[in-house]
């Protein structure tokens, strides 16, 4: 080696470490900059309370802002808490209602964002005057489950999983129907991807998404001008590392291609808060047997309001056929 190598030699390793450091403060300002949008954005939307106004016109009556009809009222006076505690510690409140006629059948009933239990009554009479017995969960972040964080049915999943399983120790004849609207649609979808018991004979799921992610998405998308990429990496990084799960991981697509469980998708074709050709792509992907309805003129979670008959006409129908013995 000659002289001058040896005198450039600690010149470079100088400017490497140099390098390596403004590499690294780079990374620490840009994490940080990601970590603080990415918790901005989460306790914007996915914490309790943060937007309890926001979907105010949208799903004409299925909005946590109205005041509890008549069906709600009898669900309220009707309704019994109950409390389960999930595997991670939380407790979780579900609203039951016996139904006073001798019966096997449930109806496990998913309410949509900023609602809860007590927002389902239209849903829960229907099927209690069909002879069920009900039981509306109360998501995370919502009603009276003790979690303020919300992850929009993907924890939410199990924790229904954790109350079909407490039905099926109580009445093992039990025979269970779910139905979801909105973020319970999705749920509910996202439920049927997991290990069910037999006793789970169909699902209905109604205006969901495909994923939290793709939904997020077409609200910025719709909303502002701003790249959607940048808001939802950040907030899905922050997700995952402060609360363990990501918004792509939340799929409602990829659940329904493990499913078993006959499902029901419905849509309003005049959907443009969770756009109709997500069921499309639901139906598409779900590998169990599967019916899809679309309500022509409805708006997000409008389906039932539009044409109740025909509604409850396709449910109905859905149900007896895989309901069973």
């Amino acid at each position: 080696m000659s002289d001058n190598d040896a005198t450039r030699t600690p010149g470079r390793k100088k400017a490497i470490v140099i390098v390596a450091l403004l590499l690294a403060a780079i990374l620490i300002v840009v994490y940080s900059g990601v970590s603080v949008v990415g918790k901005k954005l989460y306790e914007g939307v996915l914490v309790r309370g943060a937007v309890q106004q926001y979907l105010q016109g949208y799903g004409g009556g299925q909005t946590a802002a109205r005041e509890p009809d008549e069906d709600d009222k009898w669900l309220m006076a009707a309704g019994q808490d109950q409390w389960l505690t999930a595997d991670d510690g939380v407790r979780l409140h579900a609203l039951e209602v016996k139904n006073k006629y001798v019966s096997h059948t449930y109806a496990v009933i998913c309410h949509f964002f900023t609602g809860d239990a007590t927002k389902m009554g239209v849903y829960a009479r229907h099927y209690y005057n069909m002879g069920y017995h009900l039981l509306l969960p109360d998501a995370r972040g919502h009603g009276k489950t003790e979690c303020d964080d919300i992850s929009m049915g993907w924890l939410d999943r199990l924790d229904v999983v954790a109350w079909i399983n407490a039905i099926v120790t109580e009445d093992p004849e039990a025979r269970i129907i779910l139905h979801g609207v909105s973020m319970g649609g999705a749920e509910v979808a996202m439920v049927t991807g997991e290990k069910l018991p037999d006793n789970v004979r169909a699902a209905i799921e109604d205006c969901g998404y495909t994923s939290v992610y793709d939904e997020f998405r077409h609200v910025i998308e719709s909303e502002s001008s701003f790249p959607p990429g940048i808001l939802l990496n950040a907030c899905s990084a922050y997700a995952r590392l402060h609360k363990g799960w990501s918004l792509k991981e939340a799929s409602a697509v990829k659940q329904v291609a493990k499913s078993e469980t006959p499902t029901l998708f419905i849509h309003g074709a005049a959907d443009d808060f969770v756009p109709s050709e997500y069921c499309q792509q639901l139906y598409d992907a779900c590998n169990a047997r599967r019916e899809i309805y679309y309500v022509v003129g409805a708006g997000h979670a409008d389906a039932l309001s539009t044409d109740p008959s025909t509604y409850w006409s396709k449910i109905d129908h859905f149900i007896l056929d895989n309901l069973g013995n």
